[in-house]
C-alpha cells in the first residue's frame, strides 16, 4: 500500500479522496477548511488525515494529487512539491495542464534531488452530474519514467473503464481546447441569450420541439455551473484564447450574412461546413426515438438553430475536427453538442428549415440577435482577459434564469448525456 495526499476538497477533490481511499493506507488532505470540517465531509473515510500544513500532507505521500482551481494550482504546487517525499509521483485534476508542468519544471529545477515524476490526469466530467467510470480518464506523462507511468496507471487507473493516454500535455491540452472551449461558450452563450429574451421550453413555445428540449437542457446545465468550471479552459489554456478569437470573427461574419439579407452566402457557408465538418454521413446520430424520450411538440415557428449552425461553422472554418478529438478528450457535454449537430445537419429537410428560418422572421432574427451579443461578450472576455466581466456575464445570467426552470432542465440534461452517448456508440462506435 501507499500513502496519498490530495490537495483541495472540492467536488474533484472530493472524488478522488472517497475513490482511492481503498488503495491507500493513510489519505493525507490539505484544505482551507477547518480540520472538523473536512472530517465530517469524508466519515467513511477511517484513514484519513488531515494535514495542517503543506509539509505535513506531502512529507510521507507517495502519490500527490492536486485538485484545485486552474488559476491557483500552480502557486499552490510551487509552494508545496519542495516537501515532497522523494521520488513522489506528481498528478493534478486541472483540465489545463500548463500551469502544473511549469509549477512542476520550477520546482525541480531547484530540488532534483529529490526525483519526483509528473504523470497527472483529468477526469474529463463532473462526478456530481456524470458517472465517472464511464467517462475518460486522461493519462498525461510529463519527462517521467515508464514505471511511473504504470504505477499513476495502477493507482488511479480503477477510477474509469475509459482510460486514454496522452502523449504529453501539450497534447492533453489541445484536445481539450478544441473539445471544450467552443463547446462551453456555446451553451453558455445559448443560456444568456434565454434569459435575455425570456424564451424558456414549455414556458413559451416559440421553442418547444425535443430538439430544442435538449439543447435547452445541456445550455442549463451548463448555466448551474460554477463560474469557474470552464473558466480555466477559456482562460489559462493558451490555444483555448486563440479559439475565442477566431470564433468570435467567424460568428460576427456568419450572423452578418443574416443582417445583411444574404441568404444565398449564408446558405454556402453552412453547407460548406457541413460537408467539411460531416463529410458523407448520410444519417443522423439520433434516431427520431431518441428524441421522443424528451416529449415537446412542434415548434410554432420555425427555428434557425443558430448556435448550432454557428458551432459546424467554426469547427469547419477553424480545422476542428470533433470526431477525431472524441476519441481522446470527449466529455457529455462535447459528445451531445457532436449528436445534436449530427441531427440537425443529417436529418431531411430539417437543415433547410433552419437555413431559411432567420430570413423569413424579423422576430428570429431578434433571438439570434440576442445570441450573437452575448456570444460576442463571452469571447471577448476571454480575448482581452477580462476575468472580471466574464464573472460578471455569469452572474447576470444566473440571476436571470428563475430556479422553477433551471432545475429540471439540469435534471433532465442527466438523461439527454445517456442517450446521446448511446446513439454515438451505437452508430460510430465512439463517444
Amino acid at each position: 500500500m501507499v500513502n496519498l495526499a490530495v490537495f483541495g476538497t472540492g467536488e474533484m477533490g472530493s472524488y478522488v479522496i472517497r475513490e482511492q481511499a481503498n488503495k491507500a493506507d493513510k489519505v493525507f488532505v490539505r484544505s482551507r477548511k477547518s480540520p472538523e470540517e473536512v472530517r465530517r465531509l469524508f466519515p467513511s473515510v477511517p484513514n484519513l488525515v488531515v494535514a495542517e500544513t503543506d509539509e505535513a500532507a506531502m512529507r510521507y505521500a507517495d502519490f500527490a494529487c492536486f485538485c484545485l482551481l486552474t488559476e491557483v494550482v500552480e502557486d499552490v504546487m510551487r509552494r508545496a512539491l519542495p516537501y515532497a517525499k522523494k521520488g513522489a509521483i506528481i498528478s493534478g485534476q486541472t483540465s489545463v495542464k500548463e500551469p502544473e508542468v511549469n509549477a512542476f519544471n520550477a520546482v525541480t529545477r531547484k530540488h532534483p534531488e529529490l526525483g519526483l515524476q509528473l504523470v497527472t490526469i483529468h477526469t474529463m466530467c463532473r462526478p456530481k452530474v456524470s458517472n465517472a467510470s464511464e467517462e475518460i480518464l486522461a493519462i498525461i506523462p510529463y519527462n517521467s519514467s515508464e514505471e511511473a507511468v504504470l504505477r499513476t496507471r495502477d493507482f488511479y487507473g480503477g477510477l474509469s473503464r475509459r482510460i486514454v493516454m496522452f502523449a504529453n500535455p501539450e497534447e492533453h491540452d489541445k484536445r481539450v481546447a478544441d473539445t471544450q472551449a467552443n463547446t462551453s461558450r456555446t451553451f453558455l452563450t445559448t443560456a444568456s441569450a434565454f434569459a435575455d429574451r425570456g424564451c424558456f421550453p414549455g414556458v413559451n413555445l416559440s421553442y418547444n420541439d425535443p430538439l430544442d428540449e435538449l439543447k435547452f437542457a445541456l445550455a442549463m446545465r451548463a448555466a448551474d455551473q460554477g463560474v469557474d468550471v470552464y473558466k480555466g479552459i477559456q482562460f489559462l489554456n493558451t490555444l483555448g484564447r486563440k479559439i475565442a478569437l477566431g470564433s468570435a470573427q467567424t460568428e460576427r461574419d456568419l450572423f452578418s450574412l443574416i443582417v445583411r439579407g444574404d441568404y444565398e452566402g449564408y446558405m454556402k457557408k453552412v453547407l460548406d461546413a457541413k460537408e467539411i465538418v460531416f463529410g458523407d454521413m448520410k444519417s443522423p446520430i439520433l434516431r427520431e426515438s431518441d428524441l421522443k424520450q424528451f416529449g415537446g411538440v412542434s415548434s410554432v415557428k420555425l427555428n434557425s438553430h443558430f448556435s448550432l449552425i454557428n458551432w459546424v461553422v467554426e469547427c469547419a472554418e477553424l480545422g476542428l475536427k470533433p470526431f477525431e478529438d472524441m476519441k481522446k478528450a470527449t466529455t457529455p457535454m462535447f459528445s451531445s453538442l457532436v449528436a445534436l449537430a449530427s441531427y440537425l445537419f443529417n436529418t431531411p429537410g430539417e437543415l433547410e428549415k433552419a437555413i431559411i428560418a432567420p430570413f423569413g422572421d424579423p422576430g428570429m432574427r431578434a433571438d439570434d440577435l440576442a445570441f450573437h451579443d452575448r456570444y460576442q461578450l463571452w469571447a471577448n472576455a476571454v480575448v482581452y482577459g477580462n476575468s472580471a466581466g466574464y464573472d460578471a456575464l455569469h452572474k447576470e445570467m444566473k440571476d436571470k434564469l428563475p430556479p422553477e426552470v433551471l432545475r429540471p432542465a439540469v435534471e433532465k440534461s442527466r438523461l439527454v448525456t445517456t442517450v446521446c452517448r448511446e446513439a454515438l456508440r451505437r452508430e460510430l462506435g465512439i463517444g
